[in-house]
């Protein structure tokens, strides 16, 4: 029966964390998901949630990185039927959402979690938005960013969007059941779990979440629901009517069809003037070719009364700070502000997946080559501070730094899995090489990638000076 379900059903995946049911195979979780009379009554557990923490920092010149306030993202996971379930209804989805903007002419604008665009990625899709951008100088270019995207999304608007995609006026019984466990979705903390193991006196009780993935259930579901029931939240007075969580299966399909009239609304815009318009996500780029300056006022109109009406409608807003105006033109690029002045502000550039254009060069975003930065850093201190360099599995090598300078060095490095497979892992080196090849030598990012050796003998060397003269003082 399951013969070839690796080829066919790929969109199963097995993971290994605990959580209030036990791991079920692929096998056994793709026969449940696929029936829809089990979906339908289905109870779903509740999610468990984390907050994730990204560091950020930001670099001026000549003076020393600076750490800013952490970002954070709520991101919640879901039991293991209950994520076969998604990841069912997901590719379902996902087929009928293709096929929707195949009809209405939308299938090369959005870009994110669509099943139909394998073999390319962010560097592909910033690689388009640019080259159309070189090839029509005198354009108007608008960057936009929606605030708490994922938090604020309708769900009678959404359930309005779906309905349009799947082509029903009704949800089926086990749709209805996918859609009102993903908005109307209970959660559990998983701090409350650990903090709860921490206050009992069994010490073989886990205390991080890594040793809790390793037990058969993260807790029990029965004991949840008797005698700690107030971990579920939300509570129901504070139940919205909007929001769905981030991290599961589906929520990155239903988020796209949550956009279909906002998507529609600018590739008429744009059609009507031969323009580019891109969204991955929440992130989007729209390119007016050819447009006078004089008319500037009116195009950026046009963009916020389209941003009105999906407030009217679906809950989003754009953030200010991220939502820019550019007019391109002689290999420069002026940002337009948007507070209704006529100042142009000069030689500025766009970031884009990743990437940013200044009018003439291409290069890695500024943020990312930093992130990297500071991962080398936080691995040559390591490295200082335990006198050697520390394994995978937590064994100290008493050697030099140069297994730092093979990571940062190579575009692939040797790991072995929990079977002692070997694989391999993709290092920041070899996304660095797959952008030099799509964006064909780009000047920048060649420079980044052939002095990548020497930058890192420099972070390391700082490093060890900063050491030397903290043990002198």
């Amino acid at each position: 029966m399951f013969k070839g379900y690796r080829m066919k059903k790929t969109y199963y995946k097995y993971k290994g964390y605990a959580h209030f049911d036990k791991k079920i195979s692929i096998q056994h979780g793709r026969k449940l998901a696929e029936n829809p009379d089990y979906v339908a009554k289905h109870s779903f557990y509740p999610f468990l949630h984390f907050t994730l923490k990204i560091n950020r920092y930001k670099r001026k010149k000549k003076t020393p990185m600076e750490r800013r306030v952490p970002k954070t993202r709520e991101i919640f996971y879901a039991a293991h039927i209950d994520r076969y379930i998604f990841q069912h209804y997901a590719h379902m989805l996902n087929e009928k959402y293709n096929l929707y903007c195949l009809n209405h002419g939308l299938d090369e604008l959005v870009v994110a979690y669509r099943t139909n665009k394998m073999g390319k990625c962010n560097i592909d899709f910033a690689k388009e938005a640019f080259s159309f951008l070189k090839e029509h100088p005198g354009s108007i270019v608008i960057t936009g960013d929606f605030e708490s995207f994922f938090d604020n999304l309708d769900h009678a608007y959404l359930k309005r969007c779906l309905q349009a995609v799947l082509g029903t006026e009704r949800l089926s019984d086990d749709w209805f059941a996918v859609y009102k466990n993903i908005c109307y979705y209970s959660y559990v903390d998983i701090k409350k779990i650990l903090d709860f193991n921490k206050c009992t006196k069994d010490l073989a009780l886990p205390r991080t979440l890594r040793q809790l993935n390793h037990c058969a259930l993260a807790f029990s579901i029965k004991d949840l629901r008797e005698r700690h029931f107030d971990w579920i939240l939300p509570l129901k007075e504070d139940r919205k009517n909007y929001g769905i969580p981030q991290g599961s299966p589906i929520s990155g399909v239903f988020a796209n069809v949550y956009m279909i009239e906002f998507d529609e609304k600018i590739y008429e815009l744009c059609q009507k003037v031969g323009g580019f318009y891109r969204r991955y996500s929440d992130d989007f780029i729209v390119i007016f070719p050819n447009t006078l300056q004089q008319d500037v006022g009116s195009q950026v109109k046009s963009i916020f009364d389209i941003k009105d009406f999906v407030s009217t409608s679906g809950r989003l807003e754009l953030q200010p700070e991220k939502t820019k105006c550019y007019y391109y033109g002689e290999d420069s690029l002026n940002e337009i502000p948007l507070d209704g002045s006529s100042v142009l502000c000069q030689n500025q550039h766009i970031d884009f997946l990743g990437f940013s254009f200044d009018g003439k060069n291409i290069d890695i975003r500024k943020k990312t080559a930093d992130r990297n930065i500071n991962k080398i850093m936080h691995k040559a201190r390591r490295i200082k501070k335990m006198r050697g360099f520390v394994r995978r599995d937590g064994t100290v090598v008493r050697v030099s730094f140069k297994p730092l300078l093979r990571y940062s060095s190579k575009n692939y490095i040797s790991d072995t899995d929990k079977n002692g497979r070997e694989r391999r892992k993709s290092t920041f080196n070899a996304y660095l090489k797959r952008s030099l090849k799509i964006f064909k030598g780009e000047p920048l990012l060649k420079s980044h990638y052939l002095n990548r050796r020497r930058h890192a003998v420099r972070l390391i060397n700082r490093v060890i000076q900063k050491k030397k003269a903290i043990e002198k003082n």
